[in-house]
């Protein structure tokens, strides 16, 4: 993140003109320099703010927007139905915050095996492991 002269000026703006904000907010999650967005026709950048704005509307925890619901904005109340799915992550997750539950603050991610990190976290876990005495 720059620092220094040029960055307070983006920050305010940031602040008070929401087309901006839109703009980098796209450019941010998609790897893409902001003057190339620029560069983009009018009616694809269009397309791209209309997409986030779609997006932002929906429900982190369900995907679902409130106008799919309403049958005054053309959804209906009964545009969707619960099944029950299993995914073996969210069940680690949930395992393992029960294990975590007295220790506020604490989330559980998923993260990849077989990585360098993998490797680095497995070595810390098992020397905290041994200095606690279990050897």
């Amino acid at each position: 993140m720059p620092t220094g002269p040029g960055a307070k000026p983006y920050r305010g703006r940031l602040r008070v003109d929401s087309t901006f904000y839109l703009e980098l907010q796209f450019c941010h999650e998609n790897g893409l320099p902001h003057s190339q967005f620029l560069s983009w026709d009018p009616v694809d950048r269009a397309k791209a703010l209309a997409f986030c704005l779609e997006k932002a509307e929906r429900c982190v925890l369900c995907g679902t927007a409130t106008w799919e619901w309403d049958p005054a904005q053309g959804g209906s109340r009964f545009a969707y139905e619960p099944i029950e799915m299993y995914c073996h992550g969210c069940y680690l997750k949930a395992v393992t915050s029960q294990d975590t539950a007295n220790n506020p603050g604490i989330t559980v991610e998923l993260a990849p095996t077989g990585t360098p990190e993998a490797a680095k976290r497995f070595v810390r876990e098992r020397d905290a492991y041994l200095h606690r005495g279990h050897r």
